[in-house]
């Protein structure tokens, strides 16, 4: 459970990350141009959102690959299939109590790196 507690937390996180910059401005200038200072919090916001959104998927698939461990010997589709494949290049099946933060990891970098087949 304490990967869900994670995605859930990071999910939380993107939530109040979310809330515009520009709520909290203060006015400047005789409030010419107020916009200007927050477009750089409002870009490292974004950059945290999307690192948060790489390891929330992260956990997400490393479960649907585990996931479809218990559906065998059915397939899935081919973009499904190779996906999983990919996934199991880098991540073992959970077989027994493990730490899985390594394989959190290594499924990220595979986000960042565009490896996935989307379509």
């Amino acid at each position: 459970m304490i990967p869900q507690y994670t995605s859930a937390a990071l999910v939380s996180e993107n939530k109040s990350l979310c809330f515009p910059a520009s709520a909290d401005s203060i006015p400047t200038s005789l409030g010419q141009e107020d916009h200007v200072s927050m477009g750089s919090i409002s870009g490292r916001k974004f950059n945290q959102v999307l690192e948060n959104l790489v390891s929330i998927l992260a956990v997400e698939l490393m479960f649907a690959a585990q996931g479809l461990e218990f559906r065998r010997p059915a397939t899935c589709s081919k973009i499904v299939e190779k996906n999983y494949d990919l996934i199991r290049t880098k991540v073992q099946k959970l077989e027994n109590d493990r730490l899985i933060g390594q394989d959190i990891l290594a499924i990220a970098t595979l986000i960042r790196e565009q490896k996935f087949t989307v379509n």
